[in-house]
């Protein structure tokens, strides 16, 4: 139990760092697809 605890911050740091990069791509591309739906269609 106590390992998991510690191991905890970590995992989440690296969920973090996974998910950063994915959540602004998607603020990047959100935009772009309300502004060019045609695009997305394929």
């Amino acid at each position: 139990m106590e390992e998991q605890l510690q191991q905890l911050p970590l995992l989440l740091l690296l969920l973090l760092l996974i998910l950063l990069p994915v959540l602004q791509l998607c603020r990047l591309l959100v935009p772009l697809q309300m502004s060019n739906p045609e695009f997305f269609s394929l």
